[in-house]
């Protein structure tokens, strides 16, 4: 249940987002903490598709991220992304959502 909820909200974000250029914006937002903590995160959607990325560096170095677009196109919404943790752990994903 809880993906085809996130499923249909994405999909209603891309379908907004196609609608117009002129509708298009983009989001960030930044955290500094401690002994060079940090968090980042960005959100961009215009011309019928949507990409995003966030970072987090820990207190001692250690640094996760994740970066990712999606578009719809022919009754399609495409998601893709690569995510990076500690020590260079890497992982991608992609999926399709239909209308």
């Amino acid at each position: 249940m809880p993906r085809f909820v996130v499923a249909s909200a994405l999909a209603a974000v891309l379908s907004l987002a196609a609608d117009s250029d002129a509708a298009a914006w983009t989001r960030s937002v930044s955290a500094h903490g401690p002994r060079g903590a940090s968090y980042g995160r960005t959100m961009s959607c215009g011309g019928g598709g949507c990409s995003w990325s966030r970072s987090v560096r820990g207190p001692h170095g250690a640094a996760w991220s994740r970066s990712g677009s999606a578009s719809c196109g022919g009754g399609a919404c495409n998601v893709s992304g690569r995510g990076v943790g500690p020590h260079g752990y890497a992982y991608g994903y992609s999926r399709s959502v239909y209308r």
